[in-house]
């Protein structure tokens, strides 16, 4: 965790490791343990919403080769996977916090 700490926080450009560099190498470690289940034993774990939003506007920036994505094409993009405004709102605060 200590050094995925450091390397999030030299990925800022900073001499100092951040709460928020700590809570994303905990996310990350979190989301690489569930990576390694591809049976019935990851049922009990599944992608948070926030992870599953980010995710899914990564995923369509870097097929669309694009370092922006609109508000509106957020929505069109989480709606139909089940997700709510207000958890995108909650996804792009927290990547926001990350300065993601």
């Amino acid at each position: 965790i200590l050094r995925l700490g450091q390397a999030l926080a030299r990925l800022r450009f900073s001499e100092e490791v951040a709460q928020s560099d700590v809570d994303e190498a905990l996310r990350l470690m979190k989301m690489s343990k569930i990576s390694l289940y591809n049976d019935d034993r990851s049922t009990s774990a599944r992608i948070d919403p926030i992870t599953a939003i980010y995710s899914a506007i990564r995923d369509y920036a870097i097929r669309t080769s694009t370092l922006e994505v609109d508000y509106a094409k957020c929505v069109e993009l989480i709606t139909p996977k089940g997700y709510s405004q207000e958890q995108l709102k909650a996804c792009l605060d927290e990547y926001k916090g990350l300065n993601v």
